[in-house]
């Protein structure tokens, strides 16, 4: 607890315990958690095991996987691929040295576009706010090239027994 890994006020994660640090004393740590429950937890097991401190960030990860439908031509892939980078570097709010957008694989169902970049809000709630933008700006993208994303489908054949085909052909004759 000397290395002084978080202050009041800090939102912090230990363990499966995550929330807003209320108190510190000598022998526990109070937090309080999303649901507004107090934690406390002994300091021996914040000595013991990792501590996130959420507000020491400068900036959030973010990542996903855009899915194509297999309909989507290769020049239109890396066209988008291109277009994407641009947007992406383009906002304000995204660190543009961390922006990768490239194809990453190719499904049975679909072309895989993986983004990955930093935006450069540590807080939570402006996180979602900026990420909610780069989704909508993406979907536009998307509208706009008039790409299809895709997504997991199953085709299911129904075996036609001889029994099945002696029915249907009474039925037929009736």
């Amino acid at each position: 607890m000397t290395d002084k890994p978080f202050d009041i006020g800090d939102f912090i994660e230990v363990g499966t315990y995550k929330g807003n640090v209320v108190d510190i004393t000598f022998r526990s740590t109070r937090i309080k958690a999303t649901d507004n429950s107090v934690i406390t937890i002994p300091n021996s097991m914040i000595t013991s095991t990792y501590v996130v401190n959420w507000n020491k960030l400068k900036s959030r990860r973010l990542e996903f996987v855009l899915n194509l439908s297999m309909e989507t031509t290769s020049d239109k892939i890396m066209d988008v691929v291109e277009k994407l980078k641009l947007i992406l570097k383009n906002n304000p709010n995204v660190l543009p040295e961390t922006v990768q957008v490239s194809l990453d694989a190719i499904s049975s169902y679909s072309s895989d576009i993986k983004i990955f970049l930093y935006i450069n809000k540590a807080n939570y709630i402006e996180f979602l706010t900026v990420k909610e933008k780069i989704y909508c700006d993406i979907l536009k993208l998307v509208e706009m090239e008039n790409i299809d994303l895709a997504y997991p489908t199953q085709t299911v054949y129904v075996k036609n027994t001889e029994e099945t085909q002696v029915k249907e052909a009474k039925e037929t004759q009736e």
